[in-house]
């Protein structure tokens, strides 16, 4: 072999080890909605894996369930607030998978009980680290079902021995309760005489850190905060977001869209919880919130440091990708999709 050959396919080894590690810190995010290959009207549910392999599942709603073998692994589970369709069978999938629920902690209390009543035991606290690790990080996977109670701007560290995934909660502006059929008397009575349901801390947002480097804002439901700006944008810098944009009760397409091009400015966006059938035969159903997000966002630019002037050689735009039910996307640590996005 002659030394131009010998350097050639000590180059090629070079990319393809570059490639492979490039690869190997993706995080996969697969949504887990009502119907495969389709955004449907009460999807909401979403698995982060990190490159550790641990396995975080977001807001299960009412499309996931104990039994899903969509779920295989499952080692955290966050749930943003106590509505149902967010909430969803959480109590059942944690005992099932010996998960580990990450909410407010009113929330988490209100969780743990549920789960009792699934496994006949008081649900534990999810336990420290050995001695060495911080006080916030927790090792998976569990041992059996724990609850982790965790406050705004407060932080929990999900590993599997080494580096693990930063959970932090951020604010939503959302009412976080439980209806008065899903507590016991003589609470619900009480409730259900008044029309009132069980209130359970604010609702939240939460903020990733993955081992790779990737940092994911999920907004849970919310209107527009302030704290869009100066908190997840200044502070947490994500580069995906996922942002609910069903209306009524939360920002509407327009107003996810200005969250999203002006107060955070990720490189990707994820929209979620849009209360329509959104696609139809995996595509975005014209004239539809999701396709309204779509072309709002799309027509906004930012540059690499986050500023949005409007000219500019380096400006792109934010790239919006539909969560389709199944198809598992793979963002790098700077928020590109890499793979499984159209």
């Amino acid at each position: 072999m002659t030394r131009h050959a010998r350097w050639s396919v000590a180059v090629l080894g070079c990319v393809f080890w570059s490639v492979h590690a490039a690869g190997a810190q993706t995080v996969k995010v697969t949504p887990l909605g009502a119907a495969a290959g389709e955004f449907s009207s009460l999807d909401r549910a979403l698995l982060f894996e990190d490159p550790t392999g641990a396995r975080i599942l977001y807001d299960p709603g009412l499309t996931v369930s104990p039994t899903d073998s969509r779920l295989g692994v499952v080692h955290a589970i966050l749930v943003s607030h106590g509505h149902g369709d967010h909430l969803g069978s959480t109590p059942a999938i944690a005992a099932a998978k010996s998960a580990a629920v990450i909410a407010a902690p009113n929330l988490a209390n209100f969780i743990g009980k549920k789960v009792q009543a699934i496994t006949g035991v008081p649900t534990p606290s999810c336990p420290p680290s050995p001695p060495g690790f911080g006080f916030n990080e927790m090792t998976v996977p569990r041992p059996g079902p724990c609850v982790a109670l965790l406050g705004i701007s407060g932080s929990r560290v999900v590993t599997m021995g080494g580096s693990g995934v930063e959970i932090a909660t951020v604010p939503a502006n959302h009412d976080s309760s439980a209806a008065a059929a899903a507590v016991s008397d003589p609470l619900k009575s009480e409730l259900t005489s008044e029309g009132l349901s069980a209130y359970l801390d604010p609702a939240n947002g939460f903020v990733l850190k993955f081992t790779g480097g990737l940092s994911v804002y999920l907004t849970g439901d919310t209107g527009l905060t302030a704290e869009m700006d100066t908190i997840v944008r200044d502070f947490y810098q994500p580069s995906l977001m996922v942002i609910n944009i069903g209306d009524l009760f939360t920002t509407g397409p327009e107003a996810a869209a200005f969250a999203t091009t002006r107060l955070v400015r990720p490189r990707s966006v994820i929209p979620s919880h849009a209360n329509e059938a959104a696609t139809a035969g995996g595509s975005v159903v014209p004239g539809s919130r999701t396709a309204r997000f779509i072309a709002a966002v799309e027509g906004g630019h930012r540059d690499d440091h986050g500023d949005d002037h409007g000219h500019g050689d380096d400006h792109r735009r934010i790239r919006v990708h539909v969560p389709k039910s199944g198809i598992t996307m793979e963002f790098d640590a700077r928020g590109t999709c890499v793979n499984g996005c159209s």
